[in-house]
């Protein structure tokens, strides 16, 4: 039997999907589930390990059964995942310990400040200055975020510690463990090349700074290239092995699916989060408030890429549906919004996971409706939300300019469910006066996966990849760009006084 398909674990922080692709990287099957995320306190964001590998086994099933096509068909499966999202388990049992801390979690900002004043975490971030960096920089991650977690949670760690056979990892290892029942305790190049405390120089996790948290050398999983023969899913899946060619955070995944391969590429994902990323090369370097992360790793090579991130993305609108009623389905914010001539003076920041990170960096910043008036009508809110994440991706591309010598904005790859609205992707086109182009495959994220298994399979090569580039809908900066860059100047203003709502 021919074995013409690929199929692709694709594992977001909403939601997970199966997705099927042909040798022309067509999707001819796939379905999704949608995950739930618990928040026990503020700004804490958690998942369970158990529920995401239940549906995701659900997930590739149905995929392959939608696909119409049998699992001996399946020439190889690649994996993309989201980032940052970590948890605990017994390496023997795979009994998880507590849930998984979500990469949108800030609850580790609590005692960054405390560990940025520490003067040994000083002395060893002179060595290993990016640690340093990504501490202050990022809310996720090891190993602020799980000391806070620990100490807050005193039994959780006493049960780590009592675990002999305790390891850490994040979604990539957990889904790695779980496909090939427990034989690979491992994580990608593109997804340990983000962690706060991977050193590039010498290719290996930062050990000395694990020291000033609870995660130990022993529970770091090894570290693969992205386009690897990783084993065999096991056949508890679908009935049969099916090697495992391919794994990519989700990020770098579009990022390589949108013809981001050589340097100044740049891609902008609006999804739960709003991520623009653009490839720096093959040479390690950090700038500004940028520190390098790996892109992605192929045949022992490296590629790097600066990234800016909002946080509260995608979430933003599902607050707005959920909470406020501004609309009962996604499909129409664009009529609502486009139903007023402009937001009439309403502006939205995006701050309802505070402002940390790039490029706002205020732990302590919140979300906001800005200059409302009698006249303010819902429409004007839905504007407001939508032109957010305009003017926040041209906030991050001005970012990135300062830190990229000669870097210019000329064509952006937008992806993610946002893209599909007309009034976000004209913004960004009006900000940044680029060409903004949206594929017309909806799965960017999955694609790249996808053909990262199918190079390792040599069906076609890296370069040869491009090829499957079609694109959907264009826009260009159009005669109201203008009026939008006052507008967004108002935004910026907005954005500054959501800064330090709070002390703590």
């Amino acid at each position: 039997m021919a074995k013409d398909y690929i199929l692709v674990v694709d594992e977001g922080t909403t939601g997970l999907r199966g997705v099927v692709f042909n040798r022309k990287m067509e999707i001819v099957g796939q379905h999704y589930e949608k995950i739930t995320s618990f928040y026990p306190g503020p700004n804490e964001v958690e998942q369970d390990g158990e529920e995401i590998w239940e549906k995701q086994v659900l997930a590739l099933r149905e995929a392959v059964k939608k696909a119409g096509i049998a699992p001996e068909e399946i020439a190889a499966v690649g994996v993309t995942h989201q980032r940052g999202t970590h948890g605990f388990w017994n390496r023997k049992t795979g009994k998880i310990h507590g849930r998984f801390m979500v990469w949108q979690d800030t609850r580790g900002i609590r005692g960054r400040k405390k560990l940025l004043e520490d003067p040994a975490f000083q002395k060893m971030c002179e060595k290993y200055p990016v640690v340093g960096m990504a501490t202050a920089n990022a809310a996720f991650g090891m190993p602020v975020s799980d000391k806070v977690w620990f100490e807050e949670n005193p039994e959780l760690l006493k049960e780590i510690q009592d675990d002999p056979d305790c390891v850490w990892g994040g979604i990539d290892t957990w889904l790695l463990y779980k496909m090939t029942n427990g034989r690979l305790h491992v994580a990608c190049a593109s997804h340990a090349g983000t962690l706060p405390v991977f050193s590039h120089e010498e290719n290996r996790y930062v050990y000395e700074a694990l020291e000033f948290g609870y995660v130990t050398e022993k529970m770091m999983p090894e570290v693969l290239p992205d386009v690897y023969d990783y084993g065999m899913m096991t056949a508890d899946v679908l009935g049969i092995e099916i090697p495992i060619k391919a794994c990519i955070a989700d990020q770098q995944s579009a990022l390589f699916s949108e013809g981001g391969h050589e340097p100044g590429a740049s891609k902008c994902t609006l999804g739960t989060g709003t991520f623009v990323d653009v490839n720096i090369g093959k040479d390690y370097h950090t700038t500004g408030s940028f520190y390098p992360y790996c892109a992605w790793m192929i045949d022992g090579v490296k590629t790097f890429m600066f990234e800016g991130a909002v946080i509260a993305g995608g979430t933003s609108l599902e607050w707005a549906k959920t909470n406020l009623g501004l609309f009962d389905n996604f499909g129409e914010m664009d009529d609502i919004a486009l139903s007023v001539e402009d937001n009439a003076g309403v502006y939205f920041v995006p701050g309802l996971n505070g402002l940390d990170g790039v490029p706002f960096k205020n732990a302590n910043g919140r979300g906001s409706f800005m200059g409302l008036e009698a006249r303010s009508t819902k429409a004007n809110f839905v504007r407001a939300l939508l032109e957010s994440f305009g003017f926040s991706v041209a906030y991050l591309f001005e970012d990135i300019a300062t830190a990229v010598d000669g870097f210019e904005v000329g064509t952006i790859n937008v992806d993610g469910g946002v893209s599909r609205s007309k009034v976000v992707c004209q913004t960004i086109a009006d900000l940044t006066g680029a060409r903004v182009i949206r594929q017309k495959a909806d799965e960017a994220t999955a694609m790249g996966a996808a053909e990262m298994a199918a190079i390792n399979l040599g069906w076609f090569t890296q370069k040869e990849a491009n090829d499957f580039i079609v694109v959907d809908k264009e826009y260009f900066p159009s005669e109201n760009a203008a009026k939008m860059k006052e507008s967004y100047k108002m935004w910026l203003k907005a954005v500054e006084r959501s800064k330090d709502w709070v002390e703590n």
